[in-house]
This record gives structure tokens, C-alpha cells and sequence, in this order.
């Protein structure tokens, strides 16, 4: 299988060739005062009803223009991989970039929060995460271009693709029909105990607990078009989840994002990092 950071490099070939140029405006970016705060749950924690509305609401913005608003999202996402991968831009973009998300979502169904994936409890035999089933996100991939076939979100045709022309949402196991351990939550308490600042803290969630994830489904996931498929934001949101919680757990380094300063752009949206340091902030408006 080709290394995360093989296919990083693929991504500028894609980028010269997208006609689009990210400055669409998505209506409903600009920040505003929280009228509440959201509360992003565990998928599993949702209601059968509330993960029925999650999907309803993705399914729409894959199919509401052409490009669609989440081939947008994905493009966005290839545009700039190479500015918020392995650099210290990679916990702040992405919490902006997964509000984003919410933010499409929320256009047509209020009630939305989006749901993370707390794939810690399941480390150990993540292929047999009823996550990864169909109640939820569907399994391995099937056939010469390894489509989820068990997926709710199975309809969608991804527009941007770096690597390979994947006609479907794709991926392929690691190990056969299984998947090697990911980080257990043992694992990732060490992280974040002996993590003392951003320096140290976001190189090694970055490293083996977020890219073996991504490396391990495989196939269109373990490159910059993983966005293509759904399960990305909901284990960006533990991820994202997990920098929240080590900015609670160490109250003096909340403010902390290391080299990074805080007037610095977050690339695509033209905002500071300071907008994104705390997540119930006017612009973000959540909690986990």
C-alpha cells in the first residue's frame, strides 16, 4: 500500500487540474454569536432517528448542484493538503474545516450535530465496529474498485479523486477482510498525559493515531480525497475531540498552538487561528 505521504504528493497533479477555484463563498460560513451550543455525540450515543437525519442531510448536499457542495468540501480539502498535513496548522484547519461541514448540514436539518467516531474502543479488532457495518458507515470495499456496497451514503459519485478514477466511495482493508490494531484508548491517554504542549501534542496525534486510521481503510481514504468518504468527519471529530480534550485536561496550554501564531490564516477561509482555539467561541458553538 502506498504511504500517506506518497499519496500527498499526488495531490498537486489533481489540484492543476480542478477548473474550480475554492473561493466559494458557502453561505452560512460567516462567523456569528453562538445562539447554542451544539453537543457532538459518539455514533453510536446518537438516536436511530438522529443518525437517520445525519444521513438524509449528507446525502442531500451530494446531490444538490454540480459540483455538488461536498465535492466543494472535498476539493477544498485536496487544495490544500499540503498546508494542513505534518504542520501545525493540522488540528486548527481541520476544526474549521469540520464545522464546515456542520455548517452544510445544518442548512437543512437544525438538529444536527455531527457525530464522532471514538475508534479507541474498538482498536483492537476495528473491523468488527458495528461503525464500520451497515447501522452506520458500512465496511470493507468489493470488487476491482473496492466500493462500500453496505454504506448509506453508496449513491454518491465522488468528483475529485487523487490517484485513482474511483467511481464510488472506496476502500480497502489493510489486512484482507480485517483491519490491524489502530491507537487504543490507553494509547492515546499516554499522548495526551505526557504531552505538555501543542509541540509535542499535535506531531503525535497526527503520526500513528490519526494516519493509521486513514492507512488502514485504505484505498481513496488514505489520501488527500479521503473526504470523499463520510466516515472522514466523524473520525476528524475525534480527533478534533481529543485536542479539546487535552486543551480541558491542561487549562494552562489551552491557548497553546506552539510555533503557530494565533493571527496566523487558516489556509481557504482567511480567518486567524485564534477563531478556532476554543470550540464553544463565537463561529464554532459546540462541545463534546
Amino acid at each position: 500500500m502506498r504511504c500517506l505521504a506518497l499519496r500527498l504528493a499526488l495531490a498537486a497533479h489533481v489540484v492543476a487540474i480542478i477548473t474550480i477555484i475554492i473561493t466559494i463563498v458557502f453561505a452560512g460560513y460567516v462567523d456569528a454569536r453562538c445562539n447554542e451550543i451544539l453537543v457532538r455525540r459518539e455514533v453510536r450515543d446518537l438516536t436511530r432517528t438522529q443518525w437517520d437525519r445525519f444521513v438524509r442531510a449528507v446525502n442531500k448536499i451530494m446531490t444538490d448542484s454540480t459540483p455538488s457542495t461536498y465535492d466543494k468540501l472535498t476539493s477544498m480539502h485536496i487544495k490544500h493538503a499540503y498546508e494542513v498535513h505534518h504542520s501545525p496548522m493540522f488540528l486548527p484547519w481541520h476544526r474549521k474545516y469540520i464545522k464546515l461541514f456542520e455548517n452544510e448540514l445544518r442548512k437543512h436539518d437544525k438538529s444536527i450535530a455531527i457525530p464522532y467516531w471514538d475508534w479507541s474502543v474498538d482498536s483492537q479488532h476495528p473491523h468488527l465496529s458495528p461503525v464500520l457495518s451497515p447501522l452506520y458507515y458500512g465496511g470493507n470495499g468489493r470488487g476491482r474498485h473496492h466500493c462500500v456496497p453496505d454504506t448509506p451514503f453508496a449513491k454518491y459519485r465522488p468528483r475529485y479523486v487523487v490517484g485513482n478514477d474511483y467511481p464510488c466511495i472506496s476502500r480497502e482493508y489493510n489486512d484482507g477482510n480485517k483491519l490491524s490494531p489502530f491507537s487504543s484508548t490507553e494509547d492515546l491517554a499516554r499522548i495526551t498525559a505526557s504531552s505538555e504542549s501543542m509541540v509535542w501534542f499535535y506531531p503525535r496525534l497526527e503520526a500513528r493515531p490519526h494516519a493509521a486510521v486513514h492507512l488502514n481503510l485504505g484505498n481513496q481514504f488514505s489520501g488527500p480525497s479521503a473526504t470523499n468518504d463520510p466516515i472522514f468527519f466523524a473520525h476528524h471529530a475525534f480527533i478534533d475531540h481529543l485536542w479539546a480534550l487535552w486543551q480541558r485536561r491542561r487549562p494552562e496550554h489551552a491557548n497553546d498552538m506552539g510555533v503557530l501564531s494565533m493571527d496566523a490564516k487558516l489556509p481557504a477561509f482567511d480567518v486567524p487561528v485564534s477563531t478556532v482555539v476554543h470550540t464553544e467561541a463565537d463561529g464554532l458553538c459546540y462541545r463534546y
